[in-house]
């Protein structure tokens, strides 16, 4: 009944969204593994550089589109399934860790939170995060009902897989590792219970190689360097600290943060700072010693950096990548209506409360509590997304529903009155998920402007200007959007509208070097056209 619950409210949204303009958009990341997919199955299946994106999505949907079509439908319906799934591992591992009512409600919370219904229903590869978590959490939750190895080997695969598709994933591993070590007490009666444990980290291991040899010999065998996963490490953490960083992300060049570009323009500012060709392990060390040298010139800024990305790391706004979830509920009523009743500034301080209730438990949790403390902290590490974060979400949850199960039984045995003392620390923890920190009308206007550019792309060029301008409604400053508007009317032979986009943009950011460039070509091609003027 979870399954068929979770599934119909994901058909439910992508039937709703299908009659919205943006509908057959690939935008940013969605748009590089849809040609990434596209190679593979036209039989480019190796690629030819070190992975500088995490690779197992692009290959989950190649096999989509060579089994069930390239339809975007198609690829949604089949991310429905996927996350349906997802919300019944985390029925199953809360079951195993608590009891059954708190695993129905965990199973119920988890299809019906917003965010993992609109992550699903992009060409993107968040649906796996949820996956591999859940699977991961049930997996473990049945060591402690079992010793037998396969769950380990099965841990160890579900972990490399999940490391596959994202990669500060690989911070969960050594908390695994202590797991399988530490689980039980040690006793020093017997030599059987060492030699259990290093068996369970053999089965672990092996699991991991399963999953992650092929793809580190496959970059050493193209690009002649061991990569575990990618080589974008570097220029990641250079984007989250580094002395012009916000927490958020910002691409290396202003105004070219489709992931098209991202690899080439890493590569070239670290081989025109160092003046020769580099590899990509030396690409992401040089942006590494980057970021270094920032943190060591201005510990306090970076500290400061630092406080600023906990705060967005556990506001319950969903920060946005390309696409914000908040311009397409727009579209879709039910996207609407669970982002408002039940979203990351609720599930926080559930999970909170949750996890002071269950602290009776802490013998059998000890691993979660470290698992949620090293994935937040690689958040907070590098810079803030929604879908950054949202490998978080099964980790609170595990907390959350027990958590309400308990106030629940609280308030039937002993009334109102104990409720209370939950009182203040729950609206503590609301105000601070809650915190005015992120301007939804910002990310709004940039989901409009990436809109905008997909239309322009389909010379769709009524549609498009709409975008742009409902962009600028939002956001006069911004630069993007009036840059964009420029190379629209620059297009359409409009060059007096398209010069003063383009300097609006100059004026919102003075670093925007590709309205400049555009506004040279622009003016360079009129000066051609007519000596006169």
């Amino acid at each position: 009944m979870i399954f068929v619950f979770a599934f119909f409210v994901r058909a439910l949204h992508a039937n709703w969204i299908v009659s919205a303009p943006f509908f057959s958009y690939k935008i940013g990341d969605a748009n590089k593994y849809d040609l990434w997919a596209r190679e593979i199955v036209n039989g480019n299946w190796l690629g030819t550089e070190v992975f500088y994106q995490a690779p197992l999505y692009p290959y989950f949907l190649a096999t989509v589109y060579a089994w069930f079509g390239d339809g975007i439908m198609t690829v949604r319906i089949v991310q429905a399934f996927l996350g349906a799934i997802a919300c019944v591992f985390m029925m199953n591992a809360i079951t195993n860790l608590f009891n059954r009512r708190a695993g129905i409600v965990a199973g119920i919370l988890i299809a019906l939170y917003a965010p993992s219904i609109f992550l699903e229903s992009l060409i993107q590869k968040s649906v796996f995060d949820l996956f591999f978590f859940s699977a991961l959490l049930w997996l473990v939750s049945k060591t402690l009902q079992s010793d037998q190895k396969k769950w380990w080997a099965w841990i160890g695969l579900t972990t490399g897989l999940l490391c596959l598709t994202r990669e500060n994933a690989l911070v969960v591993i050594p908390v695994i590792g202590l797991w399988a070590l530490f689980r039980q007490p040690w006793s020093v009666e017997t030599f059987q219970p060492l030699k259990g444990r290093i068996a369970f980290c053999l089965a672990f291991g092996l699991g991991l190689m399963v999953a992650l040899a092929p793809v580190a010999f496959r970059n050493y065998y193209v690009g002649g360097e061991f990569h575990v996963t990618t080589s974008q490490m570097g220029p990641n953490f250079y984007i989250g600290n580094n002395p012009t960083a916000d927490g958020t992300y910002s691409p290396l060049r202003v105004g070219r943060g489709d992931a098209i570009h991202e690899r080439n323009d890493a590569v070239e500012i670290a081989e025109n700072a160092m003046g020769r060709t580099l590899t990509p392990g030396e690409v992401s060390d040089y942006f590494m010693a980057q970021s270094w040298a920032f943190i060591s010139a201005d510990p306090i800024g970076w500290l400061k950096l630092l406080g600023k990305k906990t705060l967005l790391t556990f506001n319950g706004t969903e920060l946005v990548d390309t696409e914000d979830q908040y311009t397409h509920a727009k579209w879709s009523p039910l996207l609407m209506v669970l982002s408002t009743i039940f979203h990351f500034g609720l599930l926080v301080p559930f999970g909170f409360i949750g996890l002071w209730l269950t602290r009776r438990n802490w013998r059998e949790l000890w691993w979660a509590y470290l698992m949620l403390a090293a994935f937040t902290a690689s958040v907070i590490g590098f810079f803030v997304f929604g879908r950054y974060r949202f490998p978080m979400v099964p980790l609170l949850m595990m907390f959350a529903a027990p958590g309400l199960v308990h106030l629940y039984d609280i308030w039937k045995g002993q009334g109102a009155r104990k409720l209370i003392s939950f009182v203040p620390a729950f609206a503590c923890l609301i105000v601070f998920c809650n915190l005015p920190l992120v301007d939804r009308e910002l990310a709004q206007s940039i989901t409009l402007s990436n809109f905008g550019v997909q239309a322009l792309i389909r010379d769709d060029v009524e549609l498009a200007e709409g975008f742009f301008n409902d962009a600028i409604e939002l956001q006069p400053e911004n630069a993007v959007a009036h840059c964009n508007l420029g190379v629209l009317y620059w297009r359409h032979g409009q060059s007096e509208k398209a010069r003063q986009h383009f300097h609006h943009a100059l004026e919102a950011n003075p670093h925007f070097e590709s309205a400049r460039e555009r506004l040279e070509k622009m003016n360079q091609e009129l000066a051609i056209a007519d000596p006169g003027k």
